[in-house]
């Protein structure tokens, strides 16, 4: 038993899905609050009244949420609907664990260091059987055990259907949406799965389980016939999907092999989930800014790496290049609130941004036609320069970068994505796209000048301004990297 209440987590978020959970919903709230916190529980249409009282369990205000869904939608639909939620609030990850308390609440520390080590990692339970456990049941989990892997050349799992998990919310959120499926007994296999074909590698926490008999308040909604031939089709339907993705597959695993890099520390942020690049891309009138948009958030990851690079920092942002504004509606997507200023020499998008933010009617978001240079001269907070050093000459390159250091707070962040010179082959393929995107008059000017890491790491060094840089092209094929440079508060440390 923890010393006095965990501390409220803002990057990562309890689920507890529960449906006709019994008497044992409410003490499994109470354990994961003493190691947890937020604890949200996601009501899925119970009828038994277990979740009568939930709200008088003692919380801060902000540390246990209950949500009531009107109909039986399955784990799956609860998560989903949990994930929607958390999305909006501006966390990152997801914990879950069942409300039947076959999970050992005092585990959950383990699965937030796992995923704090390995931000880019689904962390997965590893069930360890006590007596109680129906050899039935274990003898079933090693067969589907063994289609997962085989499904997933590997994967690193080690078991595909224990509840008690940590997930990257967006990649989780982003893969439940693409599919009608794994809604209800499938969901937990069937989202492994998933989840490994977009590049998640997996973690495993060793974690007992018991199965408590129905004296103590133990329930099972498993059917055994009816779940199990959901399980078979849910293996019947991912097969075709394995073998158009083998070669894809079998490239990645030998990439990995031929890695020192552990994948779980690698793996960048994931682009938007479909609904909110959708919503997102809506706000447009312009049928070609609404593909651009739609296009740019599906599978650009620069929008939810700045969102987990400012995750608490909530002071005045510049997008200096803003263009479209999709930086600011995504921010606001995810629940951030602090004042936002766009500035950019492409007057139509510059009007097109205002019009859209608008129509999504948010609120301190501003969109400024010009130089940054001279438009904001009083500007003092966090700057962000996205995608744009390019097409400036080394001088002038420098002398902006200059100029947008000093407009750094203290305790404020730097946050520049560029294509650096580096001679890959994604170098020379942004250049041509770079060159493509002048032809058909997207950009209005040529790139004249790629930066180097080094150069620009030199120069913000001598306006108080260290950093580090890290590769953001994720299903891109762009040199795209983010450059996170941090000034020290007024004593001296940097915020995180």
């Amino acid at each position: 038993m923890p010393a006095g209440p965990p501390a409220i987590s803002k990057t990562h978020v309890l689920l507890i899905p529960s449906y006709n959970s019994g008497i044992l919903l409410r003490e499994t709230v109470k354990q994961a609050l003493n190691h947890h916190q937020p604890v949200w529980v996601i009501i899925d249409g119970s009828t038994d009244g277990s979740d009568s009282g939930l709200e008088s369990i003692p919380a801060p205000a902000s540390g246990l949420r209950v949500f009531r869904l009107p109909k039986n939608g399955g784990k799956g639909a609860a998560l989903l609907h949990g994930a929607t939620e958390a999305f909006a609030a501006g966390f990152t990850h997801l914990l879950t664990m069942d409300g039947d308390a076959q999970h050992p609440a005092e585990y959950l520390p383990h699965y937030m260091e796992e995923s704090r080590k390995q931000p880019g990692a689904m962390i997965l339970g590893k069930p360890v059987f006590d007596a109680s456990a129906p050899l039935i049941r274990i003898y079933g989990r090693r067969l589907s055990n063994f289609w997962t892997i085989l499904f997933t050349l590997g994967g690193g799992m080690k078991d595909c259907l224990f509840g008690m998990r940590a997930y990257p919310l967006p990649a989780f959120l982003r893969t439940l949406e693409s599919t009608r499926w794994a809604r209800r007994y499938d969901f937990d296999g069937e989202i492994c799965v998933r989840l490994s074909w977009a590049g998640l590698p997996a973690r495993n926490v060793d974690t007992p389980v018991r199965y408590l008999p129905t004296e103590e308040g133990g329930i099972s909604h498993f059917h055994y016939v009816r779940d199990n031939i959901r399980l078979v089709w849910m293996y019947a339907r991912l097969l075709p999907e394995t073998l158009l993705r083998l070669p894809w597959l079998l490239a990645r695993r030998l990439a990995r092999a031929l890695s020192d890099a552990d994948p779980g520390d690698t793996t960048p942020p994931q682009p938007a989930p479909s609904s909110t690049s959708k919503a997102l891309s809506l706000s447009f009138v312009k049928p070609l800014y609404r593909h651009y948009s739609r296009g740019k958030l599906d599978t650009d990851p620069l929008y939810e790496g700045i969102h987990q690079v400012l995750r608490e920092n909530e002071l005045p942002l510049l997008d200096v290049g803003c263009g479209l504004g999709l930086l600011a509606g995504y921010l606001r997507a995810r629940g951030r609130s602090m004042p936002i200023t766009g500035v950019d020499l492409d007057d139509a998008k510059i009007c097109a941004a205002r019009a859209a933010s608008a129509q999504r009617g948010e609120n301190e978001v501003e969109f400024i036609a010009g130089d940054a240079r001279n438009t904001v001269p009083n500007f003092c907070g966090t700057v962000a320069l996205l995608d744009f050093l390019q097409f400036l000459h080394l001088r002038e390159q420098e002398a902006l970068l200059r100029d947008l250091a000093r407009r750094v707070a203290p305790g404020g962040i730097f946050v520049i994505r560029a294509c650096l010179d580096d001679g890959t082959w994604r170098y020379l393929l942004t250049i041509a796209a770079d060159w493509f995107a002048l032809g058909t008059r997207w950009m209005p000017s040529a790139p004249v000048h790629y930066p180097l890491e080094a150069g620009m790491r030199n120069l913000l060094a001598r306006e108080g301004l260290t950093g580090l840089a890290e590769p953001l092209w994720g299903l891109t094929p762009f040199n795209n990297q983010l450059l996170v440079f941090r000034r020290p508060e007024a004593n001296g440390t940097a915020r995180e």
